[in-house]
């Protein structure tokens, strides 16, 4: 089908562990890591569950950078594969690039956020001139 491109934009929170792998992909040797983002709908009580998947560079920061219960922001594409033994597919988000929104919030003080957002200001300010 051509003229399609395809391109998956979610904002979720982290639902599972970072899983890391190793395995053989495309004849060599590679690391990988999948989690679960969930993502709020204001239509369902339940959140939806995505597959994500990481390669490379963004296996790498998401591995060192991410964790359970972190708001990130991903960029990707979706694939699909089908199970021979249950002829089930599935489809999976390859993500290929991923920005952290906040922090796990249920571990820290109201204190700590506030100094956080007070620093991100900061940065802002030393960034950017205002005339």
């Amino acid at each position: 089908m051509r003229g399609y491109t395809n391109i998956v934009l979610l904002k979720g929170i982290i639902a599972s562990p970072i899983n890391v792998r190793h395995s053989k992909l495309n004849g060599k040797e590679q690391d990988w890591c999948n989690f679960s983002l969930a993502i709020k709908d204001d239509n369902y009580d339940a959140p939806h569950y995505f597959n994500c998947i990481a390669y490379e560079d963004r296996f790498e920061y998401i591995n060192k950078h991410c964790k359970r219960n972190d708001s990130i922001f991903v960029r990707g594409r979706l694939n699909s594969y089908k199970d021979p033994k249950t002829k089930r597919i599935y489809i999976n988000v390859i993500v290929s690039d991923v920005d952290i929104l906040f922090r796990d919030l249920r571990q820290k003080s109201l204190a700590t956020l506030e100094t956080e957002i007070e620093d991100a200001i900061g940065e802002i300010d030393e960034d950017y001139t205002f005339e």
